[in-house]
């Protein structure tokens, strides 16, 4: 089963809020696996939004598959997202950064 990149974000939310990141572990690595079947410059973000929040291992790969996969332009759009602008700047400054060089 799987489960929608939106409301893994949404639910990566809520366990950083309240904790619960260390009872939910062995879902977090399968929720946030390479897998995942992402189609929009969207779901990338709500994957690297959640996989940051879990702290999850998979936070490495997350960025190099989302710089693959995006344009830069994307990436700045994301500030203006209501759930999205969630993501630090030093995370989705350095994915731009390498959107941009996989562009090069």
């Amino acid at each position: 089963m799987s489960i929608e990149p939106k409301v893994i974000a949404a639910m990566a939310i809520q366990s950083d809020k309240y904790h619960c990141n260390k009872a939910l572990r062995p879902w977090i690595e399968h929720w946030c696996n390479e897998k995942q079947k992402l189609s929009t410059p969207e779901d990338l973000g709500y994957m690297l939004l959640a996989t940051y929040l879990f702290e999850s291992s998979n936070l490495s790969n997350a960025i190099v598959r989302a710089a693959k996969q995006l344009k830069p332009n994307s990436v700045p759009s994301w500030r203006e997202h209501e759930v999205l602008s969630f993501l630090p700047e030093t995370l989705t400054g350095n994915v731009y950064v390498q959107t941009v060089q996989s562009d090069l």
